[in-house]
């Protein structure tokens, strides 16, 4: 089976690790001195988090974008309350949709922009 995973680019990664394992329950795999890390949830989707100026360095040059995460929740009001006290915000409140779905957005303390869902 393919693995996919999602990459977070990091100006403090120690701050989106612990982001990420205590807003939405990721499991830290790996974790090395420069940043890099591997995080991993209960499915399987795994979370690379990757140090700023380690991929400047391997692009040679300043980076001008940012990575979109979609991640499904149970409990939408207390997954945004989590992240506002791990100093996320809300961008947008969960709003349902026709599709069966309730959405919201929220940004990570990094400005990474992320859309909760939970299925009705």
């Amino acid at each position: 089976m393919q693995e996919v995973q999602v990459g977070i680019i990091s100006k403090n990664s120690k701050k989106i690790i612990d982001f990420y394992v205590k807003t939405f329950g990721f499991t830290v795999l790996f974790e090395d001195t420069s940043g890099y890390a591997e995080l991993q949830t209960e499915i399987g989707v795994k979370l690379v988090i990757e140090p700023d100026k380690m991929i400047q360095e391997e692009l040679n040059k300043k980076l001008s974008f940012r990575q979109f995460v979609r991640i499904e929740v149970v409990g939408m009001e207390s997954v945004i309350s989590q992240c506002q006290k791990q100093e996320g915000k809300l961008l947008r409140p969960p709003i349902a949709q026709p599709y069966g779905k309730i959405e919201a957005y929220i940004m990570d303390p990094e400005d990474n922009v992320i859309q909760l869902f939970e299925k009705l």
